[in-house]
């Protein structure tokens, strides 16, 4: 029998050396995570929220903007964005067996409620397994539906569906859509006003935003509120003067006009004439602000408040009226007329209309719209006098009303002011003006001399009026307006059935690049009505019409005509033309013009 051989103490000594130093590895550990247990939690802790926790702003929503009677005419919804967090529903070769187990549970209820999600997005099963379940491995989230109501968000939260995310969006809606779209503007994707009403009351309307605390993960995706620093405030809302149902009178009145002449632009500006309020501005063409694609379109423009133009013949009665309030003409006053052509200086002007007399009243001249005798009127003034007292009516001035891109205008200096220049103004050119210009002048009138301040805002209390001319000068350049409307004038079109109405025609050339254009041509009206109890100041603008009626008696005096009528029918005005039955009741106030 062998001896069996001894084994190694070396062995041994070796296990032994190898017991100790894991035994003391194992301590060291340990010891380590104990001191960063007890000494270092509060560090790593802080670490890990500085990488989680973000301070965080919380959009505020912005306010309504309303009409004169609470009609909404802007508002802000919340709308949601339903994604899918892919990484949630993926089970990975790395993971350990419980957490794979996780994941396949997670799966299976994401499945469970494909129908229901499916539903609720408006899309199929197999769209929605085919969006979750076949995709790129380095792809980690996808969106399955954008603009999702706060309901539908809600029902979608009720389930626990694992895996779906939540984003809150705001969306301006404008429920007029292209009425009035170019007074009220825009707001963008993060709620700012851009245009129009929204950015000029942007301070008012935004709000101010909130502030919090948030955990979010390694996605991004917000999973805890801490804490809320600041809640959000709100915008205020804004009532605006603005008649919904007298704007959508005035777009479809001016849409018709525009078709018809196959014009440029048409525009017009409704006001009350005793409070200054702004009823209606429209411009058109238009856009339409819940299509972002045309929030760069020529529509965006408000030719009523944006753009100036040559006024013409419409001035006509202010130089009449400055001539009597400066003394130096009496009502009775006589017209030496000619031919119906003068000369001044090296400029020869001619009257368009046939005038049959040689002299003629202060009424024939406003009726048949004289150019000569215009020129008559205002060379009885100096041209600072005459000047002076267009700029006291606001021409030349920026218009004081909270309005986005609204515009001064142009009037000579009493010492830049030419011979040729002084005979141009006299009937409306060499100035230009805006829509806006010219209605806030025709309130003086409309007020027998003392004007309301113009507001886009509906006014609590009635305010000062600012004297501009005497009561006595201005009723009666009211009354030979009124010639004007009858047979013979120049805008018998602008007559309405049943109401006294007193206005002025101007046609101009348009200037471009620097000459008139020819076959360019800018049809005006404005008009008071009625005469005796003002109630309304409708100022209307027809830009290039076509064809051989360019005149402003026969594109904008019809829409003078047809916004007044309806107008006064909607707002229960009984007629006050006493040889007149016509009853507001039988007036069309229903539907569309």
């Amino acid at each position: 029998m062998r001896n069996r051989k001894p084994k190694p103490q070396i062995n041994r000594f070796r296990r032994f050396i190898l017991g100790i130093f894991m035994l003391g590895l194992l301590i060291l550990v340990t010891g380590r995570i104990g001191y960063i247990y007890a000494e270092k939690s509060d560090f790593y802790a802080k670490q890990g929220d500085i990488r989680s926790i973000k301070r965080e702003s919380i959009p505020a929503l912005r306010g309504v903007i309303q009409d004169r009677k609470g009609e909404v005419l802007a508002l802000t919804t919340v709308l949601i964005s339903l994604g899918v967090d892919l990484e949630h529903l993926r089970v990975k070769p790395d993971m350990s067996a419980t957490q794979q187990d996780k994941v396949r549970k997670r799966i299976k209820k994401f499945k469970q409620n494909l129908e229901f999600i499916a539903g609720k997005i408006g899309k199929s099963e197999r769209w929605l397994m085919t969006k979750v379940f076949n995709t790129d491995p380095r792809i980690k989230f996808k969106y399955l539906a954008k603009k999702l109501t706060p309901q539908i968000a809600k029902d979608l939260k009720n389930q626990n569906i694992p895996a779906l995310v939540y984003e809150r969006s705001f969306k301006r809606f404008y429920p007029q859509s292209f009425v009035g779209a170019n007074l009220l503007g825009f707001a963008n994707f993060k709620d700012q006003g851009k245009a129009g009403i929204e950015a000029k009351f942007d301070d008012i309307l935004s709000g101010a935003n909130g502030k919090a605390w948030v955990r979010r993960d390694h996605f991004g995706n917000a999973i805890d509120y801490i804490s809320l620093e600041r809640s959000p405030v709100k915008g205020q809302d804004l009532n605006l003067s603005i008649d919904s149902r007298i704007q959508e009178i005035t777009y479809f009145t001016l849409a018709k006009a525009l078709q018809k002449h196959k014009a440029h632009k048409a525009a017009a500006v409704v006001l009350n004439a005793k409070s200054g309020e702004i009823l209606a501005i429209e411009s058109l063409p238009s856009f339409n602000p819940n299509n972002t694609a045309q929030r760069t379109s020529i529509g965006t423009r408000n030719a009523a408040i944006q753009d100036l133009y040559e006024p013409g013949s419409i001035i006509k009665p202010f130089t009449v009226l400055a001539a009597l309030e400066a003394g130096v003409i009496g009502k009775n006053k006589m017209l030496h007329i000619g031919n119906g052509r003068i000369k001044v200086a090296n400029a020869t002007y001619r009257d368009y209309a046939k005038i049959k007399s040689k002299d003629i009243s202060l009424a024939t001249m406003l009726k048949k719209s004289s150019n000569v005798g215009a020129i008559k009127v205002g060379f009885t003034m100096s041209p600072r006098i005459h000047r002076d007292f267009l700029y006291r009516l606001g021409f030349g001035q920026e218009p004081k009303i909270r309005l986005n891109g609204i515009v001064k205008g142009v009037l000579r200096q009493p010492d830049k002011i030419t011979r040729v220049d002084h005979a141009s103004m006299s009937f409306g050119f060499g100035l230009n003006a805006s829509l806006l210009h010219l209605a806030k002048a025709y309130l003086v009138l409309a007020n027998k001399g003392s004007a309301p301040e113009l507001s886009i805002l509906k006014k609590i209390e009635p305010g000062s009026l600012a004297h501009i001319a005497s009561r006595d000068n201005t009723s009666f350049v009211l009354d030979l307006l009124k010639t004007v409307v009858s047979k013979g004038g120049t805008a018998p079109r602008a007559a309405i059935k049943g109401f006294s109405v007193a206005g002025k025609t101007g046609t101009s050339h348009k200037f471009v690049n620097g000459q008139y254009a020819k076959n360019k041509y800018i049809g005006l009206f404005a008009g008071i009505v009625p005469v005796e109890n003002p109630e309304l100041v409708i100022v209307v603008l027809i830009d290039e019409p076509k064809g051989k009626s360019y005149y402003g008696g026969a594109t904008a005096a019809p829409v003078f005509a047809e916004i007044g009528a309806r107008t006064l029918a909607y707002l229960g005005v009984r007629p006050d033309m006493p040889e007149s039955n016509l009853s507001v009741m039988a007036l069309n106030v229903g539907g569309r013009p």
